[in-house]
């Protein structure tokens, strides 16, 4: 993730690191596991953060990434046939399977208003 969290040492705060930047300064000794984590107003132990930080939905995924990217892609072209648009259809589905749904919901508009395009404009020159 590339948020910034805020590090918190007895009361107060001594650094904003990405989880990335996190777990290195721990492995390094530079900050420990007496330290808090703050999340959403919220105080965590740093076991519980890298509790969180493991979870799969916590993690980003270049796959899924690029599956939205192409997605994008066939969303444009479903323009030229009703048949394009089962792609992206089908990668948004995987997308809300992976609680991607905001970026799956995108997908799907966009397909739905590049395919109506197409049909109206194929069908006035026709």
């Amino acid at each position: 993730m590339n948020n910034l969290y805020k590090v918190i040492w007895k009361g107060q705060e001594v650094a904003e690191l990405t989880s990335a930047e996190i777990k290195k300064n721990l492995s390094t000794g530079k900050i420990g596991m007496q330290h808090q984590i703050k999340i959403a107003e919220e105080f965590i132990s740093m076991k519980k953060f890298l509790e969180i930080c493991d979870m799969p939905e916590f993690q980003t995924s270049s796959f899924e990434n690029i599956l939205g990217i192409a997605a994008y892609f066939f969303s444009g072209i479903a323009f030229l046939s009703f048949y394009l648009a089962i792609i992206p259809l089908c990668l948004a589905a995987y997308l809300v399977y992976k609680n991607k749904n905001q970026q799956a919901l995108m997908i799907i508009a966009l397909t739905l208003c590049s395919s109506l395009l197409g049909w109206i404009f194929f069908s006035l020159i026709s």
